[in-house]
C-alpha cells in the first residue's frame, strides 16, 4: 500500500509539473517541449538551368564499386543538362517529361524506370505543369 501511495504522489507531482510548464505563461525552468534543430539551408542545389539537384547516398565497397542515390527537381516546362552521368537507373518519381541522351529521346512517365549507359550529355525536359522528379541510381568505379 505504502508503494502505492508513493507512486500515484509521484505521477502526482510529475502531472503538476507537466501542467505548468504547458501552460500558456511557460517558467523559464522549464524544459522546452520539443526539440526544434537548427534551421539547414535548402537540400537540393541549382545544377543547371530549371534543375535542381541533391545527393541523397553514397557508398563505396571494398572493390572500389560506388553507388550514388540523387534526386533531382525539373521546374514544370523546365530543362536540365548533365554531362556524362555513366551508368544507372532513373526512376521517375513525379511528372511527365523526356530523357535525351545524345540523339535519343525517351519518354519519361509517373512510376517509370529506365536503364541507361549515358557516356555523353544527358538532358531532361520537362513536358508537364507540375515539377517533375527523378531519382538518379548511379553506379561507378572510384
Amino acid at each position: 500500500m505504502r508503494r502505492l501511495t508513493f507512486g500515484l504522489l509521484g505521477l502526482v507531482v510529475v502531472s503538476a509539473n507537466l501542467a505548468a510548464c504547458t501552460s500558456l505563461r511557460t517558467p523559464a525552468s522549464c524544459p522546452p517541449a520539443v526539440s526544434v534543430p537548427p534551421s539547414v539551408a535548402h537540400p537540393y542545389y541549382r545544377s543547371s538551368g530549371e534543375s535542381y539537384e541533391r545527393l541523397l547516398f553514397t557508398a563505396t565497397n571494398p572493390d572500389y564499386l560506388a553507388l550514388d542515390v540523387r534526386s533531382l527537381y525539373i521546374n514544370p516546362h523546365g530543362q536540365g543538362q548533365f554531362p556524362n552521368l555513366g551508368a544507372g537507373l532513373l526512376e521517375v518519381m513525379a511528372g511527365t517529361g523526356t530523357l535525351y541522351i545524345g540523339s535519343r529521346s525517351i519518354s519519361l512517365q509517373s512510376a517509370g524506370v529506365i536503364a541507361f549507359d549515358a557516356h555523353e550529355s544527358v538532358t531532361l525536359t520537362n513536358l508537364g505543369e507540375q515539377p517533375l522528379v527523378v531519382r538518379l541510381y548511379l553506379f561507378g568505379v572510384h
